[in-house]
């Protein structure tokens, strides 16, 4: 074993008993914690101390096994798997289980535009902020940091709530219009203080997601839950393919020395894509369509 790797396990070793290099190691962490405070949900729909160890346990376990050229084992009851076919062991083939229930493909496209959508972000934003703020790379890292500190604060307390309140039909065409609007601040934003005011009303995005995987999962029988899976899979990966190329090239356009000059328009272009994921949704979310639900 080389010194990179005796270094990586030393550090992993720490973040569970030692001195960790983000903070407290999760022994310190777990110091003192009795068994209600445990099991205790102080986060209204968030996960307790007793299920957060849980998690880490099992995927801990996971990354041994990973190594070991151990596979997983199966979590579904005999009776509950489907059967291997190889036509459905590639990516296009799972696409077709779209077609099979009703609504499922509508709900599909509006993953893909919203994965077309997102490709946006990590593709062009450090160039535009730079370029159109003049920005240094500290001003850049803070305001990232706001974006995973409000992506967060949406997907730890937010989404559960939203969607027990309104339900997983609305919750998703609240999320998609908070996309819109934060993609369209990001776009038209003139100035620094103004494209901060789009990071909390674009975060607000994530309750799309978590609604629609919802909608999808529910139309689906129990053993077709990992083909569905492999299905999504497969449409993020066609969006980040062709999405990086597509934005780049439209703000390469739109910050040359042509007579046109909009350096916000991948931003525009990701709030149109979101704007037609959102009449998608509207007609896939309707109340004859979501009682159209297949048994398998």
């Amino acid at each position: 074993m080389n010194s990179e790797s005796l270094r990586i396990a030393d550090q992993l070793r720490r973040a569970f008993d030692g001195k960790a290099w983000h903070g407290d190691s999760l022994s310190e962490l777990l110091a003192g914690v009795t068994p209600e405070q445990a099991h205790a949900h102080p986060v209204p729909g968030g996960h307790s101390i007793w299920e957060l160890v849980l998690h880490i346990q099992v995927w801990t376990q996971a990354g041994r096994d990973a190594v070991k050229g151990v596979a997983l084992p199966e979590s579904l009851p005999p009776d509950r798997r489907a059967p291997f076919e190889w036509g459905q062991a590639n990516p296009v083939g799972s696409l077709a289980l779209l077609r099979s229930y009703p609504g499922l493909m509508a709900l599909a496209v509006v993953n893909f535009l919203s994965a077309l959508a997102h490709a946006s972000l990590p593709t062009i934003s450090v160039l535009y902020m730079m370029y159109r703020y003049q920005w240094d790379e500290r001003m850049v890292g803070f305001t990232m940091a706001g974006v995973g500190l409000c992506a967060m604060i949406v997907q730890g307390t937010l989404i559960r709530p939203a969607v027990s309140r309104f339900g997983e039909g609305v919750a998703l065409i609240i999320g998609l219009t908070f996309g819109i609007a934060g993609f369209a601040l990001f776009g038209l934003a003139s100035n620094g203080v103004i494209f901060w005011l789009g990071i909390p009303v674009l975060s607000l995005w994530g309750l799309a997601s978590a609604a629609s995987l919802g909608l999808m999962s529910r139309r689906v029988g129990p053993s077709e839950q990992g083909q569905l899976q492999g299905a999504n899979a497969s449409l993020m990966g066609i969006a980040n393919l062709f999405g990086p190329g597509l934005f780049t090239q439209v703000f390469a356009a739109s910050i040359g020395s042509g007579a046109w000059h909009q350096p916000g328009a991948p931003y525009l272009l990701a709030a149109l894509l979101l704007a037609m994921a959102l009449a998608v949704a509207v007609r896939a979310t309707k109340p004859d369509d979501a009682k159209r639900v297949r048994t398998p």
